[in-house]
């Protein structure tokens, strides 16, 4: 007897949620509205605050973007934040043991460093992205035709295609979902400039320039990334040529200075008579020691950061 007042007020509850189910349903696409619309104003207030800034807070912006993959507005203000903290660290510590024009001029190096080192990931990034451009174009191009010359699908379907290790996979991921997003050519102007930064070749201003106008204008750009592939394939074969030139230099830089380094501490305590923990505190423990140990590490950093720019060629027409 327990049993059927249990499955009637069951079955009532269960008559009102199904007749009420036009009103539920209803009342979520109202909720789900309200949420996409306040994402969206706060996407195009942080947008407002950042074309307020200055062109170098922009830069700082787009670099941050390119390098640790962050969309924070507040990034490049973090960024100056935590420069001025190594800063004022470095020259608080070295002040007490190092002169204070060499102090200076370490604190100098330090606050600059965080900036150094991003600029150098980014050109790492440029340049493996470039030499990606051959791939890229010819399957940007075979998605373009199978997906009817419809540039967002290309681009997407592109991105699913490429191998999982590809550099250039994240960059067309974050374009195709910003382009999901995008609701003015203004918008999709700015997420190609992003494109373009984050490779910085000629091959590259060119392909955001037709994917530009497929997006916007819905023109057909077979043929020109078609020449495009064929100029890009013709240049790789140089690049590779240099890239095998260069590479006796790389291990030079990366190898043979650290292994000289440990070859005067066997050399001190071998024929000078020098125990481990002597040398230690010869070379940390006072200001001539410290001071050189500063220079050799500096100078081993900017030939790194040298190495980078000028031996690791980016691939273009």
């Amino acid at each position: 007897m327990t049993v059927i007042p249990k499955l009637l007020c069951f079955m009532f509850i269960f008559g009102i949620a199904f007749l009420s189910e036009p009103l539920f349903k209803d009342i979520m696409y109202i909720i789900r509205k309200k949420i996409r619309l306040k994402k969206h104003l706060l996407h195009v207030k942080n947008k407002k605050n950042i074309e307020q800034v200055s062109e170098f807070e922009k830069h700082l912006y787009m670099l941050i973007g390119a390098t640790i993959r962050t969309k924070n507005p507040k990034s490049a203000y973090i960024f100056v934040i935590v420069s001025g903290i190594i800063s004022v660290v470095t020259f608080t510590l070295c002040s007490f043991i190092l002169p204070i024009n060499i102090a200076i001029f370490v604190m100098l190096i330090s606050t600059s460093m965080p900036y150094i080192l991003l600029r150098t990931k980014l050109q790492s990034i440029r340049v493996l992205n470039s030499r990606e451009g051959d791939t890229l174009i010819s399957e940007l191009l075979n998605s373009y035709k199978i997906s009817y010359y419809n540039m967002q699908e290309a681009i997407k379907l592109t991105a699913e295609n490429l191998e999982p290790n590809a550099n250039c996979k994240k960059l067309l991921y974050n374009l195709a979902k910003g382009f999901n997003k995008a609701a003015t050519t203004l918008e999709i102007k700015e997420l190609l400039d992003t494109f373009r930064f984050s490779i910085d070749t000629s091959w590259a201003n060119v392909l955001a320039t037709n994917i530009y106008f497929a997006q916007t204008n819905g023109i057909k750009v077979t043929n020109s990334l078609s020449d495009l592939l064929a100029s890009i394939s013709k240049s790789k074969r140089v690049i590779e040529h240099s890239r095998r030139e260069n590479n006796e230099a790389n291990l030079m830089l990366k190898y043979l200075v650290p292994i000289c380094y440990l070859l005067t501490v066997i050399g001190a305590c071998k024929y000078f008579g020098f125990t481990f923990r002597k040398f230690l505190i010869y070379q940390f423990g006072t200001t001539t020691g410290l001071t050189w140990i500063l220079a050799i590490i500096g100078l081993y950093l900017l030939g790194i950061v040298i190495n980078v720019f000028l031996s690791r060629e980016k691939m273009d027409l």
